[in-house]
């Protein structure tokens, strides 16, 4: 399962043609937003999206661990912080009033 997984990974990479940083901005913002229209009601400033987004993420990184046998720190924090720093920021917007 867990080749698998890697393997399904990196042909989306290779196919569309985005390094790994422009992935995972990508779809973290389009999982987000998933999550906003299913778990959220619509609402970007949904505490429980966010959390799901950082669910879904964590397990991403998990998945590279078990592959590669051993944590790296810092291209995890990478890959984390790549993902979820949009939607942190609109959803943080949200929270402040800042709408348009």
């Amino acid at each position: 399962m867990l080749l698998q997984f890697h393997q399904r990974t990196k042909n989306f990479l290779r196919r569309s043609g985005l390094g790994d940083a422009a992935l995972h901005i990508h779809l973290g913002f389009i999982v987000w937003l998933g999550f906003v229209a299913t778990l959220g009601h619509g609402n970007p400033g949904s505490t429980v999206a966010l959390a799901a987004l950082f669910a879904v993420e964590a397990a991403n990184e998990l998945m590279d661990r078990l592959r590669k046998g051993a944590w790296h720190a810092r291209e995890t924090a990478v890959d984390f912080v790549q993902t979820v720093i949009w939607p942190v920021m609109v959803y943080c917007l949200v929270q402040s009033g800042c709408t348009p």
